[in-house]
């Protein structure tokens, strides 16, 4: 009975009359790129108000909260997240809204404690809530991703120390007396490159409606500190206007 057990084991070890490849387990997908906030815990999310997670290098992640645009870590080991935020965020004020869902979202992300993929999606389980974050990705889209490109530059003689920060957004600004919705948004830290800075990016063509107005904005950070933004609007896509732009920053 002994021999009888023990060649049971061995051969449920082995796969049986299967392959050992059965018993082994799949590599992990690695979850990076730029996500698309589809549901805050169960609440939804308020319509066009385009809440991102993006994935750096290393623990880094940033993206937009629905206003303001945020950025900080999430240190994981696998798909446990061991450490996220405090995540440090621009100062704009929103409709209260909007505002009230933004600090829902970044008290959540600063809470995570692991992530995980289920087809397409990327769900974030988050601390003492019983429903995750739920995201998709942020170039899905059935008529496929576009982007504008251009380059950053400004007219200062004036070098960019290593850690300075690139921000790029493409936001809707049709309605005049409201702020501007984000619809994408990239982080570019210079590893002491200089201007002019080439730049890609992404949008989801979906988002876009022939009727309504974007432009192109940026920044140069260091440290949490502009050094130099868009001070007049850049348009694109619409309205006749370019994909590609020269964006000519000034000093705040």
């Amino acid at each position: 009975m002994k021999k009888i057990a023990i060649a049971t084991v061995m051969l449920a070890f082995l796969g049986g009359a299967g392959t050992p490849e059965a018993f082994s387990n799949p590599e992990p997908r690695e979850i990076s790129g730029s996500w698309l906030l589809e549901d805050l815990a169960g609440r939804g999310v308020i319509d066009r108000s385009q809440i991102t997670l993006e994935f750096g290098d290393g623990p880094k992640v940033s993206g937009t909260a629905g206003c303001n645009r945020y950025f900080g870590s999430m240190e994981r080991v696998a798909s446990e997240v061991i450490n996220s935020g405090p995540f440090a965020s621009t100062q704009k004020i929103c409709p209260p809204a909007l505002m009230n869902q933004e600090q829902a979202f970044l008290r959540s992300l600063e809470q995570a404690k692991s992530l995980r993929l289920e087809g397409p999606f990327l769900y974030v389980d988050v601390a003492e809530q019983e429903r995750p974050l739920k995201f998709s990705p942020l170039t899905a889209s059935p008529a496929g991703l576009s982007a504008v490109t251009g380059t950053v530059s400004y007219l200062q003689r004036r070098a960019l120390p290593p850690g300075t920060v690139v921000t790029v957004s493409l936001q809707d600004v049709t309605q005049q007396d409201v702020p501007a919705v984000s619809i994408a948004e990239k982080s570019m830290t210079l590893g002491g490159k200089q201007v002019p800075i080439p730049f890609s990016l992404g949008y989801d063509p979906l988002l876009i409606k022939p009727d309504q107005r974007y432009t192109v904005h940026a920044t140069i950070e260091l440290d949490g500190q502009v050094l130099f933004t868009s001070s007049s609007p850049s348009p694109v896509i619409t309205d006749g206007n370019p994909q590609t732009v020269e964006l000519i920053l000034e000093q705040p």
